[in-house]
């Protein structure tokens, strides 16, 4: 079966007014005249585009924008990312698994079911699984983590299936001088963490790796979790205009999943588990390449690379007898690119993107218990957007975007041929 679907995205004009609270003006003193010194706040920035081209100061952003960075995620002793983002603005966390590496995130209370509505990028690449669109956060590396952007609301550059907002992370890279660390961790459940990272820089080139073990129990019966993950980044600037980066992660989760109880179940006992042998394996392979090359005349261009192979399975004992387990593989590959001119319009700044991305996803699942079955789908997804921001002044912006995506989709049941339908909508 092939299927299409047209959808073409406007985005909203949004306007704002405010203050720039980064600097507080000095105030006199109620004695003898004397002046407060006048408070500086270091900058912060944010990527506003679908590649990370203009950075812009988050107080000349027309939206609420929460910023963690690296430092805030190891204050905060969080293991995970949803741990590290659990209590910025509009951010619920659930656990439907019994696992606290599995918990699943709403943004804005926008709980799209079975299709999450909340999109993550990790690097400029999305992190969703093709399917129904769900994140599985134990495929992060958060020790590899320099910061992450949470961008509620509707964004017609970053993409379909992000109604409730953007959560956009940016990974490390090498800095001006060679470090190696190693860092031991230990907590409740018999939880384990062990970390060995190093990084520097081999003349215009920089380099960031890090290897992580991570094991724990649980606090439910049989809720263990076993992870072990490898992230590794090369940069490179020949010039002060160009900047290439290479990176690759390994994760390979085991995830044991103690499920959901019952409010009479739960008063006897928080953590019993009802379905016994549950779990979750993957193995994930994912490679990026990115490049920015400032142009003439106030141009640049931004584009990115990616491919992707996740292997999975999947064994749900649901009680009564009746189990599950499936084989699913997933292979992802495709790319971006974006033009930004930063230019003024009537004597004010203007910054407008135009681009485009391309992906090809292939999906395969093979059941092994319950109803056996061999099922495959593939899907083709072209994507235009545009995007213009203008600073009328310096605390009012306007900025608006628009963006048009093509999936074709093809899906074939190799047991069930009376399974293969066509169908045609738009939206």
């Amino acid at each position: 079966m092939h299927a299409f679907a047209s959808r073409c995205v406007l985005l909203f004009f949004i306007i704002a007014v405010g203050l720039n609270p980064a600097v507080t003006q000095a105030q006199e003193s109620a004695s003898e005249g004397q002046q407060e010194p006048v408070l500086e706040v270091e900058e912060i920035v944010v990527s506003t585009s679908r590649l990370p081209s203009v950075e812009e100061n988050i107080y000349a952003v027309p939206s609420k924008v929460t910023i963690i960075t690296a430092e805030e995620i190891e204050q905060s002793g969080a293991k995970t990312v949803q741990e590290a983002i659990q209590q910025a603005t509009g951010i619920i966390t659930y656990d439907q698994v019994g696992n606290a590496f599995g918990q699943k995130i709403d943004l804005r209370g926008f709980n799209g079911d079975p299709v999450t509505t909340t999109s993550v990028f990790v690097d400029g690449v999305l992190a969703n699984e093709p399917d129904f669109n769900g994140v599985n956060f134990d495929l992060i590396p958060i020790e590899a983590v320099e910061r992450i952007e949470i961008l509620p609301g509707a964004s017609a550059t970053y993409g379909k299936n992000a109604l409730g907002g953007v959560i956009n992370i940016i990974t490390k890279r090498g800095g001006k001088r060679h470090q190696l660390t190693q860092e031991t961790s230990f907590g409740s459940f018999l939880r384990e963490r062990y970390t060995t990272s190093a990084s520097g820089p081999i003349g215009k080139v920089d380099y960031w790796g890090a290897f992580t073990r991570e094991i724990e129990d649980g606090f439910r019966d049989e809720s263990d979790a076993r992870i072990s993950r490898f992230f590794g980044k090369l940069g490179y600037r020949p010039t002060a205009r160009t900047d290439l980066t290479l990176s690759y992660t390994y994760v390979k989760s085991r995830i044991l999943q103690a499920g959901t109880l019952r409010l009479d179940q739960a008063a006897v006992n928080r953590k019993q588990n009802t379905s016994p042998g549950d779990f979750f394996d993957n193995e994930n392979n994912v490679v990026r390449l990115t490049g920015h090359q400032v142009l003439l005349y106030g141009f640049s261009l931004d584009a990115n690379a990616f491919y992707r192979r996740l292997g999975q399975e999947q064994f749900t004992n649901s009680g009564g007898g009746f189990t599950a387990d499936s084989l699913n593989q997933t292979e992802s590959r495709g790319g971006a690119m974006q033009v930004t001119h930063e230019g003024t319009l009537l004597s004010s700044r203007n910054v407008i993107v135009l681009g485009g991305e391309y992906t090809r996803n292939d999906l395969g699942t093979r059941s092994l218990a319950g109803s056996p079955g061999l099922t495959s789908k593939d899907e083709d997804i072209l994507a235009l957007f545009a995007q213009d921001t203008f600073n009328i002044t310096s605390h009012l912006t306007l900025s608006g975007g628009i963006r048009y995506d093509h999936d074709q989709i093809g899906f074939t049941d190799n047991l069930s041929p009376s399974n293969n339908a066509g169908r045609r909508f738009s939206r």
